[in-house]
């Protein structure tokens, strides 16, 4: 019993190291491990781009914008069911855009219309959803 566990703790280990060696992408946030790392030490409230789902997203502030990547995607706190495929969606305070990202990932035919206040956060929406 103890040589099978320690088998399976030698393969466990390698299948870690191997998850990690390789920086795949969280299958929910998109964003991979060597990323996360380097936004969290990134300066507070500066301007940047990340690599989200492969591609670059712009935001205002790192650490904002990993909390609600994880709140939007991990936790999925917009999730709602549609009868329809191509919902009609209104969002009130988009922000830099991850809702507006999360809203064509969960139903990629919705309708989106969506308002930002401050012109500076503006500015980054509409850099993030220009190709939606």
């Amino acid at each position: 019993m103890k040589n099978l566990l320690k088998k399976v703790y030698r393969l466990n280990k390698r299948a870690y190291e191997e998850f990690r060696s390789k920086d795949l992408l969280h299958p929910k946030t998109g964003i991979s491990q060597r990323e996360r790392k380097r936004l969290q030490s990134y300066p507070a409230f500066k301007e940047g781009i990340a690599n989200v789902f492969g591609k670059p997203f712009y935001f205002t502030d790192a650490v904002g914008f990993l909390h609600s990547l994880d709140d939007i995607f991990e936790d999925e706190i917009y999730k709602f069911t549609s009868d329809k495929d191509n919902p009609y969606i209104i969002d009130c305070g988009a922000n830099m855009g991850l809702s507006i990202l999360y809203f064509k990932k969960l139903y990629p035919k919705s309708k989106i219309i969506c308002f930002e206040p401050d012109e500076n956060t503006f500015n980054i929406l509409k850099k993030n959803t220009v190709e939606y």
